[in-house]
């Protein structure tokens, strides 16, 4: 009689959820509790945060003094809307004129809130407000930070105008003036452009007057001493000099026989005539003129032979 052959049995590689459930079953509710309480505890702490930060953004809308703005910071720390009271605290030191105090809050601000949307304005800040205290270095410092950290912040610009002005104060105008044309380039059409576009241009003008201006360098004119003054050319000269007198050529006539006047001679006593029909006037001269000559040798001649005939 042949012998029987029993075949083996065959494996079953399908998956069961049943089997699976009745041997995994208490992992199973034990994962998936701690699942679910783990999502509710998330929810809850979204939501408790949620509201939180709500509260904190009322509270800091409405904060308007400086013990406002500290009590939001007391009662919502770790919030954005703590330190953005923080920074509004800083601002209102700055302008109560407590420079010290508000350059604290800055610095305290950058220490604890280094991922802050604002970070790059408290640099921006900060940098302002040792400009204005004259520390122009530490200030450039800070709006260097802002340019290489935080490239793409709405502080660059700022930060770039103040490193310019810094330039400026210190006289590089070079620097100051390359500045300035790399904030007209990279921000074009914005209010920071047109400044730095006006202040470029009043840096070129004192210099090209300047150089206009400089002549070159001339040798003064030696002083030639003036002649010193002797007292006859202190004296002044009569316009006119007095006329010596008359000198009669002939003795005086007796007093009992008078004495005939002597004609006076036409061509001496008429002046010469002129060609000109309009007499021109002689220039005027410093000379004294000449005194009258005696009376002409005719004249004399008349004059002896009347004495004659009276004798």
């Amino acid at each position: 009689m042949p012998e029987t052959t029993t075949p083996a049995p065959v494996e079953n590689n399908e998956f069961d959820p049943l089997e699976f459930w009745i041997r995994y079953k208490g992992a199973i509710v034990l994962y998936g509790t701690i699942l679910v309480m783990g999502a509710a505890i998330f929810g809850a702490f979204q939501v408790v945060r949620e509201k939180k930060r709500v509260e904190a953004g009322t509270a800091f809308t409405v904060a308007k003094s400086i013990d406002d703005l500290r009590k939001v910071q007391t009662d919502f720390p770790h919030t954005v809307a703590a330190a953005n009271a923080q920074l509004l605290i800083a601002d209102k030191l700055r302008k109560d004129g407590k420079l010290d105090e508000a350059e604290a809050e800055l610095h305290k601000f950058i220490d604890e809130n280094p991922g802050h949307p604002l970070i790059s304005g408290a640099y921006v800040s900060l940098g302002s407000l040792l400009e204005s205290k004259g520390k122009l270095d530490d200030a450039q410092a800070m709006y260097q930070k802002t340019v290489l950290s935080y490239p793409n912040s709405f502080g660059v610009p700022v930060a770039m105008m103040g490193q310019a002005r810094i330039q400026e104060a210190q006289g590089k105008t070079e620097e100051a003036r390359r500045s300035y044309e790399a904030i007209i380039t990279q921000f074009p059409q914005t209010s920071y452009s047109a400044d730095a576009q006006r202040r470029s241009q009043a840096l070129k003008k004192p210099a090209a007057a300047t150089a206009a201006a400089t002549p070159a360098a001339a040798t003064p004119a030696a002083e030639t001493p003036a002649a010193p003054v002797t007292p006859a050319a202190a004296t002044a000269t009569p316009a006119v000099a007095p006329a010596a007198p008359a000198t009669s050529a002939t003795p005086t006539a007796a007093p009992t026989a008078p004495v005939a006047a002597p004609a006076p001679d036409a061509s001496a006593a008429a002046p010469a005539k002129s060609d000109a029909t309009a007499p021109v006037a002689a220039p005027p001269s410093n000379t004294a003129a000449p005194a009258p000559t005696a009376a002409p040798s005719e004249a004399k001649k008349e004059g002896d032979a009347a004495q004659k005939d009276a004798k």
